[in-house]
């Protein structure tokens, strides 16, 4: 089993899998969005989770073993494969993830696309017992960006907006900036659907 790998980026095959070239040798690994935004060249070092199935072996990477832990959570749970849990890591922080579940807020999860209300309902019932025992909240504990994302929820549903519309402009927003200028960003995105 392959459990950590040092290597540059090559190219991106896919939106979430790139080919990391470790001493010479070309791994395939399925990433988060974070990671495979990295430009070609950039050294990497991953944390992997190696999934063997009887017709094929694939890696999945993550920059710290914290994240590593937060995706073996998730596939943890009952009908979570491996893809839909690097697509919830995609659009949360594990902070945000951990925050949601502990407070059973599935309407924020739907925000992750392929996760309708039940699926979201089934994650959270699955892995709030587990996160208080074989997992734990990362250590700094930072919840900033899920506080900007539920008053943006709170700020639309206000204004209007049902949560698929919400749901479609949340996961394309920079959480980094103030939470003004992303109500007006989101407000100009679904001005255009």
């Amino acid at each position: 089993m392959i459990g950590y790998l040092k290597g540059t980026l090559v190219f991106k095959i896919e939106s979430n899998r790139i080919i990391l070239n470790v001493n010479g040798v070309g791994y395939s690994v399925y990433v988060t969005s974070n990671l495979a935004s990295k430009t070609k060249g950039s050294t990497l070092e991953l944390f992997t989770h190696t999934r063997v199935r009887e017709d094929s072996i694939s890696l999945f990477g993550f920059e710290s073993p914290e994240e590593l832990s937060g995706f073996e959570l998730l596939i943890s749970a009952h009908g979570i494969g491996p893809q839909l849990a690097l697509s919830i890591l995609s659009t949360f922080s594990l902070a945000q993830l951990y925050k949601i579940i502990e407070n059973n807020d599935a309407d924020m999860l739907t925000a992750v696309p392929g996760v309708g209300k039940k699926t979201a309902a089934r994650i959270i019932m699955d892995l709030s017992t587990k996160l208080g025992q074989e997992f734990e909240l990362p250590a700094n504990g930072v919840l900033v960006a899920d506080s900007k994302l539920t008053d943006i929820r709170q700020a639309l549903s206000q204004l209007g907006y049902n949560s698929d519309e919400i749901k479609s402009v949340l996961s394309g927003l920079d959480l980094e900036q103030d939470v003004e200028v992303l109500i007006k960003k989101a407000l100009k995105e679904l001005a255009k659907i």
